[in-house]
């Protein structure tokens, strides 16, 4: 994949005014900023905003030595309340999963320490970073559970709710190799240690955990099971607040390494949302989105729906789902396709936990790609994505904003002309106004890895004058 970005890095910029035209903005934009110093290649990068306003973007920066990206450690910066600009970066943990933001200022994201290899895994520590909006995390760092890591480190997610409620999960290798197991510790405020960890599933080989926690504490883990050449079913269990772990529920079927995404609303209600995509380079790609809920106060989830069936040629744009939810608010986001054209869609649950028919919120004339979902209380929401270029690589960044009260978003809104990524976005909770972050290329068109200038760019939306 890096090799790919940076050959074409300089075929992409020669065609980057071919891209479709966007909607006249309706508001402005702040001027790009680079959050970042230069590096070879970003990822993994986040964004978020606390109580108080203060946006925190963490992120990985790689430089490419001896023909590989080299890891340089982990990065943050934060952006004060009513200011324009973010601070100059700070070093970070290196987060496998988070930050996640909480309470008025609070912080919390999980790294690993690495150990020896065998068959079954990676030996890791997985550890729990405690810190502030300010970029400032906890040394050192405290161990939650040391295990054998499927595939590596065992995919470990982070949940937390506004109180500091956190929960963490992921798969660990069976002493025999022949199974995997998927794993939960829990730490309930006001208590500042973990629970000894609790089997959710120990038979079979299970993958890509995925948790979330409502804001009474209540808990939802969703997790792959594979169970044959390249297919997975979509297993979960779910937690009461201050309850026990309800029975195993199966959600449906999946695709291996397809993405599994979680969320649980104020009252219980929890929603687990994944991907099936099948590639076949005789018949092409095949896909769909699915969405499972279980009412607040439901003993177990309704049966999944499919929002979106997808067959078309060999396609890798990544169409992976995001939920979004907040007060009594929720939506659910994905890339889908009308004819031959790939789309972003935004769907919204009524008080049923059903979601309507989606919006489409990107332009019917180009090529887009999802990046990112925030929404408010009050259910003002943002969402952001990435027009493709002819090869389906990420060109321009955008976004749309749905005001509160507000059925429909906003047509889309050009942020940057020039994007190496699928951009973030987060919502302020004072101004309700989105910021977007995107890596970008900032030198001349290259063909050579170690020369690319990439910066984590980000601009904030300014709404139009009364």
């Amino acid at each position: 994949m890096h090799a790919r970005r940076w050959t074409l890095l300089a075929v992409t910029t020669a065609i980057a005014g071919v891209l479709a035209p966007v909607a006249a903005a309706s508001a402005a934009w702040t001027p790009a900023e680079s959050v970042s110093a230069s590096a070879n290649d970003i990822h993994n990068a986040t964004l978020g905003f606390d109580a108080q306003g203060r946006a925190l973007a963490t992120w990985l920066p790689s430089t490419y030595v001896n023909g590989r990206f080299k890891g340089q450690g982990g990065r943050a910066a934060t952006r004060a309340p009513q200011l324009t600009a973010f601070d100059p970066e700070r070093t970070a943990p290196v987060f496998r999963a988070g930050p996640m933001l909480y309470g008025q200022t609070r912080a919390v994201g999980l790294d690993v320490r690495h150990g020896s290899w065998n068959r079954c895994g990676q030996q890791v520590d997985l550890r729990v970073r405690y810190g502030r909006s300010s970029g400032f995390f906890q040394t050192p760092a405290s161990v939650i559970a040391a295990y054998r890591g499927v595939g590596g480190d065992g995919d470990p997610a982070v949940g937390t709710d506004k109180s500091g409620h956190v929960a963490a999960a992921w798969a660990q290798s069976a002493a025999s190799c022949s199974r995997s197991i998927i794993r939960v510790a829990r730490r309930r405020a006001p208590s500042s240690s973990f629970t000894a960890p609790d089997t959710l599933r120990g038979r079979g080989m299970n993958e890509l955990p995925s948790i979330a926690v409502g804001g009474r504490g209540d808990i939802v883990v969703a997790w792959a099971r594979r169970v044959g050449e390249g297919r997975t079913v979509i297993e979960a269990r779910y937690r009461r607040a201050g309850g026990s772990w309800d029975a195993l529920e199966r959600l449906g079927e999946g695709t291996a390494r397809g993405e599994v995404t979680t969320a649980v609303m104020q009252n219980g209600r929890a929603y687990v949302a994944w991907q099936r995509k099948t590639i076949n380079e005789t018949t092409g790609t095949s896909a769909s989105t699915w969405v499972a809920v279980r009412p607040s106060g439901a003993g177990s989830f309704r049966d999944a729906t499919r929002l979106e069936a997808i067959r078309t040629g060999v396609s890798y744009v990544g169409l992976r789902p995001i939920l979004a939810v907040n007060g009594i608010h929720a939506l659910i986001a994905w890339t889908g396709r009308a004819g031959t054209t790939w789309r972003v869609r935004v769907a919204t649950a009524g008080s049923n936990g059903s979601f309507s028919s989606p919006e489409t919120v990107s332009d019917a004339a180009v090529n887009a790609q999802l990046g990112g979902l925030s929404l408010l209380p009050d259910g003002t929401a943002a969402v952001s994505w990435a027009q493709l270029d002819f090869e389906l690589v990420p060109g321009r960044a955008l976004a749309a904003l749905r005001p509160a009260g507000d059925s429909r978003f906003l047509p889309g809104e050009l942020v940057s002309s020039s994007t190496r990524s699928v951009p973030l976005v987060a919502l302020s909770p004072l101004t309700r106004q989105p910021t977007v972050t995107w890596t970008q290329h900032m030198g001349a068109p290259t063909t050579s890895a170690a020369r690319l200038d990439v910066r984590l760019r980000a601009s904030t939306r300014e709404p139009p004058a009364p």
